[in-house]
């Protein structure tokens, strides 16, 4: 048998290396000429064991190989070492024909400026189905084709990573979406098509036991986060820039709340965030055709601007009656301007929608506009004290209302607020709660 698959090799090596016209025929149909050998091993097997069984008595002092049992006792649906050598060469280059003919078209539609059409996304899974089916004819060559298949998910985020810009120009929020967030833009909507494609590959599949390529995928969703990441960053920031500018509005008015006719009006940096909330979603937000991807990225940053609002709300000083009364009005207007990115608040038949997907968060903000209508007396005793809203929060709260004799913890610090404020988000709460007492006690 060894002799046998021996001479096969060398046949098969030798007619490939002497003509041109074999080893084409021989590499690029490697499929049909695998599932040859099956059959052949197949029938092998099948004779052995008739063999076996038959009740033939051999010499026991023969030793005899045989290479149909893989395991004593068993035999194996696997194709022999010796037969399988004889045709690794054309395997390997069948799976470096079928990786390139993977690669070619991702790597063409990346070949010029243009970001690639849904068409063209469409196209690679074409070929991916393609190659699993022709390689379906065994496990092990379809499992190989599979790892190729994973290659290629790679080499398509490469490509989009590189494509995707990161400069000041896709950053920007000053003035309309410049080329690069347009291009930004249409590299996440490609790479959301690519996977939802890859699902669908999977699910359509699903007796083939491709599952491995959705881990393959997650490099997908990896690539859209970052791709969105300067926008919304610097959408983090110019909210931050806006909030920094209630500390020149006057909040210490003064005076009976319980006879106003109507809600006290928004406060201009209130307005101002609306209307810079609403163009971003008009003018930058509305051309993402992933709305579940959009929806995820933005709930963390609806959660960073309650917070920074939070925070810079609770440091306004001096605050009267009048003030609170305007501040509170300032977070059911916050509630709006986020709704501009979230969506109406509420519930679905899929779950919770706009503000109630951030629940904690969005029950801090509640809390919190809740604290400022309340006695300093009452804070003590707020259940939500601690476990909903922070007690730095409350402390600056506290303070905000005391006499200006009471320095506010920055002014003590010789700090400015903003210089305060980014201190107070790189820190803990003990450590916060320990600025403020050493504040104190100064």
């Amino acid at each position: 048998w060894c002799k046998l698959t021996k001479i096969l090799k060398e046949v098969l090596v030798g007619a490939s290396a002497k003509s041109n016209f074999i080893k084409q025929a021989l590499e690029g149909e490697y499929p049909k000429l695998l599932r040859l050998f099956l059959n052949t091993w197949s029938k092998f097997k099948l004779l052995a064991v008739q063999v076996n069984t038959s009740g033939l008595i051999m010499d026991e002092s023969i030793k005899i190989k045989d290479p149909f049992l893989q395991q004593p006792g068993g035999h194996s649906d696997e194709m022999c070492a010796d037969m399988r050598s004889s045709l690794e060469q054309f395997e390997h280059a069948y799976l470096a024909r079928s990786l390139s003919r993977l690669f070619d078209p991702i790597n063409l539609m990346f070949s010029g400026n243009a970001v690639p059409s849904p068409e063209e996304v469409s196209g690679i899974f074409t070929c991916i189905t393609n190659e699993l089916n022709v390689s379906s004819v065994e496990e092990r060559l379809f499992n190989a084709t599979v790892k190729n298949v994973g290659k290629t998910i790679k080499l398509f985020c490469v490509k989009c990573e590189q494509a995707a810009k990161a400069d000041a120009d896709a950053s920007q929020i000053v003035a309309y979406p410049t080329e690069a967030q347009k291009q930004n833009v249409q590299i996440v909507n490609i790479l959301a098509d690519f996977q939802a494609g890859l699902k669908r590959l999977v699910a359509d599949n699903g007796n083939k036991k491709i599952d491995s390529l959705l881990e393959e995928g997650k490099d997908i969703k990896d690539q859209m986060v970052s791709t969105v990441a300067p926008l919304l960053a610097s959408i983090e920031d110019a909210s931050e820039a806006i909030f920094l500018t209630c500390h020149k509005e006057d909040f210490s008015q003064n005076g009976a709340t319980d006879n106003l006719k109507q809600p006290p009006a928004s406060s201009p940096y209130m307005k101002e965030l609306q209307s810079f909330l609403e163009r971003i979603s008009k003018d930058f937000l509305q051309n993402f055709s992933c709305k579940d991807f959009i929806d995820a990225e933005l709930r963390p940053l609806a959660e960073k601007i309650i917070h920074q609002f939070i925070l810079h709300a609770s440091l306004i000083r001096p605050l009267g009656s009048l003030g609170a009364q305007r501040l509170g009005s300032d977070c059911a207007q916050l509630e709006f301007a986020l709704s501009l990115l979230l969506g109406p608040t509420g519930y679905s038949s899929a779950g919770p929608t706009g503000l109630n997907t951030i629940g904690t968060t969005y029950q801090l903000l509640r809390a919190f506009r809740a604290m400022i209508f309340m006695k300093l007396e009452e804070f003590q005793s707020y259940a939500g004290l601690g476990s909903i809203v922070p007690h730095s929060v409350c402390l600056h709260l506290m303070i905000s209302r005391c006499p200006e004799v009471m320095p506010s913890p920055q002014a003590t610090l010789g700090w400015g607020v903003a210089r305060y404020a980014r201190w107070l988000q790189k820190h803990d709460e003990r450590e916060k709660l320990l600025l403020i007492q050493g504040s104190l006690e100064s």
